[in-house]
């Protein structure tokens, strides 16, 4: 994307951040929970547990990844409280930048950082520096925040600055802040995104911030929807949470298949554009008899905001033991985002260290 339709994207998303999504966002759902009481338990065990308990796969990366038995008490955590707990009681760090948008365990040591939680969300102050600037003369704290999602929420933008903020000293008076400037970041395909914030330099005898209080906006779908269609034949159409799929084509053609659907989403979501677009993570199989096989021959996507025209292309691969053969003996699975929708993560901190 050039800069200037990611500016222009930015300048129409931008009134509906200051307008209302942080001021009345959508609910969310509660996060998975973990409970645990095991005097003795290994990082591998762990990592069952949380993902027979959440549905959330963690994958252990470190290089040396044996070690003795832990005990570990946990009690309806959350997940990332889970996660934390883990990556703490066998000295690891936690990776969330790879390819599979999977959170992974990789090596120590462990580091104790500030982590604010909330539902589904984890905010970590990653860093903070104090600048002094000669130039301009000026004299701010730069705080480094990590804002992370669990796997199930299909994220596309984050505000950048916070929706709400509040800073007050280590005597108790509020900091004034100025407005500063708002943008969106492209957060499809992530777990977890780092944001600066930019604040008034506190008094050089101030040893901490005394609370860094705020929530940012997100835009994104908590969850995937699935719609199979059993006996495909165009014109069927599926209903899942106001969203419509409907099949408009479906058309063999001596060892290929084109498939066309129908997308529509309901009226109050956030305003795409038409370069912006949803359906990153949408995924189409065919399915027989506990087999699928994904769209081998290209695709072709039209979208207006909140309605998709998307075709696939299916062709014969005997290599892989894929051959269309009689057409409606398969079944169309299709994968889409849930409702999208503008999400609230809230964070405090208290007693942050000042450098």
């Amino acid at each position: 994307m050039t800069m200037r339709r990611w500016l222009w994207a930015v300048w129409t998303l931008l009134p509906c951040l200051g307008m209302g999504i942080a001021a009345d966002p959508s609910p969310v759902t509660p996060a998975a929970r973990v409970t645990l009481d095991r005097s003795s338990i290994t990082a591998a065990e762990a990592l069952q547990e949380i993902r027979g308990q959440t549905g959330i796969a963690v994958r252990d990366q470190r290089s040396r990844p044996a070690e003795g038995p832990v005990r570990l008490l946990l009690t309806q955590a959350t997940f990332w409280q889970a996660l934390d707990a883990v990556a703490r009681a066998f000295d690891a760090n936690i990776g969330l930048y790879g390819p599979e948008r999977q959170p992974v365990l990789t090596d120590g040591p462990f580091r104790d950082m500030p982590v604010s939680y909330h539902g589904p969300f984890r905010v970590a102050v990653k860093r903070l520096v104090a600048v002094r600037d000669l130039e301009a003369d000026a004299h701010f704290l730069m705080v480094h925040l990590e804002i992370a999602w669990e796997p199930t929420i299909q994220a596309f933008f984050l505000e950048t600055r916070p929706t709400t903020l509040t800073v007050i000293g280590a005597d108790g008076r509020p900091i004034p802040l100025s407005e500063g400037g708002r943008g969106l970041a492209s957060v499809s395909g992530k777990l977890a995104e780092r944001i600066e914030l930019r604040l008034p330099g506190l008094p050089r005898a101030a040893t901490a911030v005394g609370q860094l209080k705020g929530s940012f906006s997100l835009v994104a779908a908590q969850k995937m929807l699935t719609f199979t269609f059993d006996k495909p034949a165009p014109g069927q159409e599926l209903v899942q949470e106001g969203i419509h799929a409907r099949l408009i084509e479906f058309q063999p053609d001596d060892g290929t298949l084109a498939v066309g659907l129908r997308l529509t989403y309901p009226e109050g979501g956030p305003r795409f554009e038409s370069f912006q677009s949803w359906l990153g993570h949408n995924e189409i199989f065919l399915e027989k008899g506990g087999r699928r096989f994904p769209s081998n021959g290209g695709s072709r996507i039209d979208h207006d905001g909140r309605r998709a025209e998307v075709h696939y292309f299916f062709e014969d691969d005997p290599g892989r033991g894929f051959v269309i053969g009689k057409a409606r003996d398969w079944k169309v699975v299709y994968r889409t985002p849930g409702r999208i929708e503008f999400l609230s993560i809230p964070f405090a901190f208290h007693n942050l260290p000042l450098p």
